[in-house]
């Protein structure tokens, strides 16, 4: 049966080669996106607003998908074999 954990407990994560990967990645695409937007784009409040709902879209998928890949476990538990 599992243990059921509070709020202030703390977690440990270990973060994979993938999922490095991906925050590597999704960091780069926004960053490209967002700067040829500034190319394309008169400035204007519009424009900003659009960026900023580009970049969250983005990270909210980067996030869906290191969600996937992500094992947490309360700190100080041993790993198992």
């Amino acid at each position: 049966m599992s243990e059921r954990l509070t709020e202030n407990q703390r977690y440990t994560i270990t973060v994979t080669d993938n999922q490095r990967y991906i925050m590597e990645r999704a960091a780069r695409v926004v960053r490209e996106i967002l700067d040829l937007v500034e190319v394309y784009a008169p400035e204007t409040p519009q424009r900003e607003k659009l960026k900023q709902l580009m970049e969250n879209s983005i990270y909210a998928f980067r996030d869906d998908m290191l969600k996937k890949f992500t094992i947490t476990k309360p700190a100080g538990q041993k790993e198992t074999s």
